[in-house]
């Protein structure tokens, strides 16, 4: 008897700004979209709907399109994705950002990924940034009232071969050192890191995989499988019932920030392994949607973003105080240091209100209390 295929939910999130990138990911998508699957887009705030809604009909009338007044923020948008009867009948969940370009093995090669590997948490691909052929593809879009007359067909092996041979596209994702502990929550490890950058060494221990000679090895020698502490959340897949475990996405981390790595750990913390598929690669970033939101590429915003996944994620009180202590004094010194060389003491300042602020931000939004 032949196997039934699982039903899929492809969760997509955008801003209005953000359709000619949008355009080309849900071309992208459907290309190579299995029958049993329904993509769902989510317009995240925005004041003209009824125009994103005729494009998405027009261009793509089996997307289902939904908007919500107010922009949610990341975690706030998937978590109303996750909540659409869509997403609630299907069995695997896919999470993928409005500006990824998908290989034609996506989604067969993703989902034989899952079945091979119960075990399994999360999974993601090799991820790298849009090379300037696929710049200049975007460019094209802008003008293009069709985007299906764009050739997007491009398969993983090429790509990755591609890399390996000639170093190019730039990595963009490859995952992170599975010891999560130490990847996000040692200060002493994030000194080692820095000093080791400084002074050109090689460090003991890598935190990025692109960064790993061992496990670029093994991604020349074709593994099947490496196991990741954090997926990206722009090419997030897992079975639905990993909710029932996890719960959802963290909407603290407002506008985005963390919640991807939050979610992430805490399937490690339940007993899960998270992955990257090395044999599935694509493209991201082609929008400018990180370059523009400045509040969160500003210092503050990364530290409280830091003292909040710590907050968040480690259990216990003595385990969060220890960290977030070790953690806030060493960014008040290292800032300090900075503001004393500047000669501006808000750099000082402006740190401790990022670390009352993630205090805040924590004791408004308990994670227990989010679903």
């Amino acid at each position: 008897m032949t196997k039934q295929a699982p039903k899929l939910a492809v969760l997509i999130l955008m801003m209005e700004k953000q359709w000619p990138a949008t355009q080309l990911t849900l071309t992208s998508v459907v290309r190579v979209l299995p029958e049993n699957a329904e993509v769902v887009l989510l317009l995240n705030g925005g004041e003209h709907p009824d125009e994103i809604r005729e494009k998405v009909g027009v261009g793509f009338p089996n997307v289902r399109f939904y908007h919500a007044p107010e922009n949610l923020g990341v975690a706030g948008g998937r978590n109303f994705l996750l909540d659409t009867d869509e997403a609630q009948h299907a069995e695997i969940i896919f999470i993928l950002d409005n500006d990824v370009l998908v290989p034609d093995n996506y989604f067969a090669d993703t989902l034989a990924f899952l079945d091979a590997h119960p075990d399994c948490g999360v999974v993601g691909a090799l991820v790298f940034r849009a090379h300037p052929e696929v710049l200049l593809l975007f460019e094209e879009s802008r003008n293009n009232p069709d985007a299906d007359d764009l050739n997007l067909a491009f398969g993983s092996q090429s790509l990755i071969g591609h890399y390996l041979e000639k170093g190019t596209p730039e990595p963009f994702w490859f995952g992170m050192n599975e010891n999560w502990k130490r990847v996000y929550f040692s200060t002493l490890e994030d000194i080692r890191q820095k000093f080791s950058m400084l002074f050109g060494m090689q460090p003991g221990f890598f935190i990025n995989h692109d960064r790993n000679p061992d496990v670029l090895h093994r991604i020349r020698s074709g593994d099947a499988e490496i196991p990741t502490s954090n997926v990206s959340g722009c090419c997030m897949a897992y079975r639905r019932a990993l909710l029932d475990k996890v719960g959802y996405y963290y909407e603290g981390f407002h506008p985005y920030g963390s919640e991807d790595r939050a979610f992430s750990i805490q399937a490690m913390k339940n007993g899960y392994t998270n992955y990257v598929n090395p044999r599935v690669a694509m493209f991201h970033g082609f929008d400018e949607r990180q370059s523009t939101t400045e509040d969160f590429k500003s210092m503050k915003q990364l530290i409280k973003m830091d003292v909040l996944l710590r907050l968040v994620v480690l259990d216990g009180k003595l385990e969060r105080f220890l960290s977030v202590s070790a953690y806030s004094a060493y960014a008040l010194l290292r800032r300090g240091l900075r503001a004393i060389q500047r000669g501006k003491s808000e750099i000082f300042w402006e740190t401790v209100e990022a670390i009352r602020e993630a205090f805040d931000t924590y004791r408004r939004n308990k994670p227990e209390e989010t679903r």
